[in-house]
């Protein structure tokens, strides 16, 4: 079987540069990213990424909001885990 590149797996190529991170790529660090701290996934602006469900399914507590710019959102406590998009 023959897997496709991430960007293949993009549905909507031609128009964004978007980035969704599969489950298995966050079950691959899972062991680095602290248990401890609540994790702030910032780049979900108009987004459709199941990035945060998929690291809640992992046993971690998740903060994030689709209204919210990674460049206006204020600042809190926690641990930024995101995949900013790559024309930014």
């Amino acid at each position: 079987m023959v897997k496709k590149g991430l960007f293949e797996c993009n549905p909507k190529k031609e128009i964004h540069d978007d980035y969704f991170t599969r489950k298995s790529a966050w079950e691959d660090i899972i062991q680095f990213i602290p248990r401890d701290k609540t994790i702030i996934e910032a780049c979900m602006l108009n987004s459709v990424s199941n990035s945060p469900i998929y690291l809640e399914q992992l046993g971690l507590d998740v903060e994030w909001n689709v209204n919210e710019d990674i460049f206006t959102q204020q600042k809190r406590d926690g641990l930024v885990v995101t995949n900013i998009p790559f024309n930014l």
